[in-house]
């Protein structure tokens, strides 16, 4: 996950300006450009990054009220 967030947060701007500086020698693909190609990527890596933060939050609180049962349990017999 912490590879995730330096790719968003510290390589993205790093080839955001490489892009700009070889725009002219880079062929274009299709109808997209390769500025265009790197939006696309960082919608769906931050889309998967707060899905990962999301999934961990949750399974955070389940084992937290897991153990919180458990001293329940525990407290009362």
């Amino acid at each position: 996950m912490n590879s995730l967030k330096r790719m968003l947060d510290i390589l993205r701007p790093r080839v955001e300006s490489q892009f700009k500086t070889w725009g002219s020698c880079l062929p274009n693909v299709g109808n997209t450009t390769p500025g265009e190609r790197l939006s696309e990527v960082t919608v769906m890596l931050r889309a998967k990054f707060r899905n990962y933060v999301q999934a961990i939050v949750e399974k955070l609180a389940e084992n937290v009220s897991s153990l919180l049962k458990e001293n329940l349990w525990f407290l009362l017999t």
